[in-house]
């Protein structure tokens, strides 16, 4: 058996780095990691955590806050697909001209609404492959990006985005994002 303070000392250190898993994830699953750690811990003789078990708990707990895996509805993935087949459109009819250097342009873009069109589609890459706070946060993100492009492209005189397409955008991203939640 291990001496009673350090296993105490090893105990609060475990929950120090519990606090990097959800909430939800540490009341469901984080007494069994302990026993198990503690097990390990007693059949390896180890004493304190070492630097390389730290890392792998804050990189799965982590993966587990941002990228944790959870069925993503059939019909949100259909509404994401939409969104990516408007975002190609758009990109490739509306906002494709190699030959314009205008403000706000982006390579052969006219407009940076390319940005939004690239956040729907990892979105849509995120729910295809169920990672729903991946996907959520993504859709999130391209929601941002989208009020930030009108914005500033009013601003500064940017080409785009129409307010229509705006609107569009951001109907393409608020409906996952209120889907498929946090």
């Amino acid at each position: 058996m291990r001496d009673p303070e350090k296993e105490k000392i090893l105990i609060e250190e475990f929950y120090k780095l519990l606090l990097w898993y959800p909430k939800a994830w540490r009341d469901s699953h984080g007494e069994a990691m302990l026993s198990t750690y503690l097990d390990y811990a007693d059949r390896c003789g180890v004493t304190m955590l070492s630097f390389a078990d730290k890392i792998t708990f804050c990189l799965s707990g982590l993966r587990e806050r941002l990228f944790s895996f959870g069925k993503v509805g059939h019909w949100t993935r259909i509404w994401l697909f939409l969104g990516l087949l408007y975002s190609i459109f758009y990109a490739f009819t509306i906002a494709w001209a190699p030959e314009l250097k205008a403000p706000g342009s982006i390579g052969p873009f006219a407009n940076p609404s390319v940005i939004t069109a690239s956040f729907i589609t990892m979105t849509w890459i995120f729910a295809l492959t169920n990672g729903r706070k991946a996907a959520a946060r993504t859709s999130v993100i391209s929601f941002i990006t989208n009020l930030a492009v009108c914005i500033l492209g009013g601003i500064f005189g940017w080409l785009g985005p129409s307010p229509w397409a705006a609107l569009v955008f951001a109907f393409f991203t608020m409906i996952p994002w209120v889907k498929i939640k946090f």
